[in-house]
C-alpha cells in the first residue's frame, strides 16, 4: 500500500510539472534582425562559453576553455554592419579538466596571467549575408594585439522567458596562430594552429537606439575636441607674441648700441685732435724763421762800419 500512495505521488508529481511546462511554451525565436530593438546589450555570463582546440602531438584535438568572459553588443537593427562588440576573457579562468596543466599554463611560459590577466577583442568591421557574416578584430593577448577574423552565425532573437529580457544570440569561429602572440612554448609538439568557438548571448539593458547613437556622435566630436585643444594652444601663443612686443621695446636698448656709433664718433675726436697734433708741428718750424732775423744783425754791423770811415 504505501508503495502504491509513492507512486501515485509521483505521477502527480510528473503530471503537474507537464501542465506547467505545457502552459509555458518555449519563446518564439525571429531570424528578422530588424525586428530586433536598437541599443546596448549585455553579455549573458552564465550562457556564453569560449572554447579553444588544438592538436595534441597529433594523436588528438585537445580541449579547453575560459570560464570568466564577458562583453558588450552595440547593435543597429537597421544597419547591422554598424554593430560592434567587445568581449573580455579571463586569463586565469582557464579550464582544461587538468589542474596541473592549468598551473603550468598560467606560468610566463604559456599565458602569464600574472603580468597578462585579461585577453581582449575588440571588433572593428562587420560584413554580412543573412544569418552569417564575418567580423573582423582586434585580439589583445600578452600585450600583443593582432587583427582576427570570425565566421559569424545569427541564432535568433526574442524575450527570453526566464529573464523576461530581450536577447540575441549568435555564434562564431575562427582560427589563429598562437605563436603570432608569441605564445610558441611546445611547437609544434603542441600544435601552432588554435580552433576557436564561441557561443554567446546578449540581453538586452534598457538603453534605446537613440540613447546609444548620442554616445556614438559625442564620441568623434571629444576626439575633434583635442585637436580644438591644439589650436587653443597656438591661440595662446599670441599672446607670447605680444610679450616679444616686450623685447620689442628691448630695442630702446638696442639703440644703446646705437649710441655706440656716437662713441665710434668719439674715436673721430681722437682722429681730429691727431689732426692737430701734425698742424702743431708746422708751428714749431715757425721757430726757425725768427732765428732768420738773428741773421740779420751782422748786416746791421756794417752800418756802424761806414760810421768809423
Amino acid at each position: 500500500m504505501r508503495m502504491n500512495s509513492l507512486l501515485a505521488g509521483l505521477c502527480v508529481v510528473l503530471c503537474s510539472a507537464s501542465a506547467a511546462m505545457a502552459a509555458d511554451p518555449a519563446p518564439a525565436i525571429g531570424k528578422d534582425l530588424s525586428k530586433a530593438s536598437s541599443g546596448v546589450y549585455t553579455m549573458d555570463k552564465s550562457h556564453a562559453s569560449v572554447l579553444f582546440k588544438v592538436s595534441h602531438l597529433g594523436f588528438s584535438m585537445y580541449h579547453g576553455r575560459f570560464n570568466n568572459v564577458d562583453g558588450q553588443l552595440n547593435f543597429d537593427a537597421k544597419v547591422p554592419e554598424k554593430s560592434s562588440v567587445t568581449v573580455s576573457i579571463d586569463a586565469n579562468s582557464i579550464d582544461t579538466n587538468n589542474e596541473k596543466l592549468e598551473a603550468e599554463l598560467k606560468t610566463e611560459k604559456f599565458f602569464n596571467t600574472a603580468k597578462f590577466p585579461t585577453i581582449t577583442f575588440k571588433s572593428l568591421h562587420v560584413t554580412r549575408a543573412g544569418d552569417n557574416g564575418t567580423m573582423i578584430g582586434e585580439l589583445t593577448m600578452l600585450g600583443v594585439s593582432r587583427p582576427v577574423t570570425f565566421n559569424v552565425t545569427f541564432r535568433g532573437t526574442g524575450i527570453m522567458p526566464f529573464s523576461k529580457k530581450e536577447t540575441i544570440g549568435f555564434s562564431a569561429t575562427s582560427v589563429l596562430n598562437r605563436a603570432q602572440w608569441g605564445l610558441n612554448a611546445m611547437v609544434p609538439m603542441v600544435g601552432d594552429e588554435v580552433q576557436l568557438e564561441i557561443e554567446s548571448e546578449f540581453n538586452y539593458s534598457g538603453v534605446a537606439a537613440s540613447a546609444l547613437a548620442t554616445p556614438a556622435t559625442s564620441a568623434p566630436t571629444a576626439t575633434p575636441a583635442a585637436p580644438a585643444k591644439a589650436t587653443v594652444t597656438p591661440a595662446a601663443a599670441p599672446p607670447v607674441t605680444t610679450q616679444t612686443t616686450t623685447p620689442a621695446t628691448t630695442p630702446t636698448p638696442v639703440a644703446q648700441p646705437i649710441a655706440e656709433p656716437s662713441k665710434a664718433a668719439t674715436p673721430s675726436t681722437p682722429a681730429a685732435s691727431s689732426a692737430r697734433t701734425p698742424a702743431a708741428a708746422p708751428a714749431k718750424a715757425a721757430a726757425p724763421a725768427k732765428a732768420a732775423p738773428k741773421a740779420v744783425r751782422p748786416a746791421a754791423s756794417t752800418p756802424k762800419k761806414d760810421i768809423n770811415h
